[in-house]
């Protein structure tokens, strides 16, 4: 770490403002041309990275002593009535010899992923904080909260969440609707990304997706 690299917090890295770019030992399909290391204070310019998020990842656990995956198992899948989820699948993933923090792949099923959105949408039934959710759904820069995409919609401000292969999940608190598009990937797939190879498989892009949802929203039953 450099020493500007250094003074980055964790609000920086969880709103994409970290000024760390330090190539990411997981890919997510979503990686820009970042600015040279050490040329931008943390907190002050967004640039998407995955780094961020896997850091963060490393940061809670550390934190916590607990596993992430045993977080989401306890904390989201057993209250919120998951039906699909199995701990085994879920998967540490990266290139360690690239950066010491590896990324979390949750493998969910698209009904437990929509679990998730209603979660936001009902205001976190009090396994969130609602002020957490206040904070993290809050645009800081280039319509990025925590970790959250938002874009704006003419039905109102949304919250987006982007996955590896194309996995979406879209809400509009105003519509109370919740979109999910969920791309079945084999897991030796995702692995074999993550170890290097060229694995391409197509999904919907973030643009595409995102016009799927106004149709729907400007369908009679939504």
């Amino acid at each position: 770490m450099l020493p500007r690299e250094r003074r980055a917090t964790v609000q920086d890295l969880l709103t994409g403002r970290s000024g760390v770019y330090h190539p990411a030992a997981s890919p997510t399909g979503l990686e820009v041309l970042l600015p040279e290391r050490g040329t931008v204070e943390p907190g002050t310019e967004f640039h998407y990275t995955a780094w961020d998020a896997n850091a963060l990842g490393t940061i809670y656990e550390l934190k916590t002593g607990r596993r992430v995956f045993d977080a989401v198992a306890q904390a989201l899948a057993e209250p919120l009535g998951f039906q699909d989820f199995d701990p085994a699948r879920q998967r540490l993933l990266g290139r360690p010899e690239i950066s010491r923090h590896l990324a979390h792949h949750l493998f969910l099923s698209g009904r437990d992923l929509a679990r998730i959105g209603l979660l936001v949408l009902e205001g976190g039934r009090g396994l969130v904080p609602r002020e957490w959710l206040d904070q993290s759904l809050t645009p800081y820069a280039k319509n990025h909260g925590y970790q959250w995409w938002l874009p704006r919609l003419p039905q109102g401000q949304a919250f987006m969440s982007i996955g590896n292969f194309g996995q979406f999940l879209l809400g509009v608190p105003d519509r109370n609707l919740v979109v999910v598009h969920r791309v079945a990937v084999p897991e030796e797939l995702a692995i074999a990304r993550n170890a290097g190879a060229d694995v391409a498989i197509q999904g919907l892009t973030r643009s595409q997706f995102t016009e799927v949802g106004q149709l729907i929203m400007r369908s009679d039953w939504a």
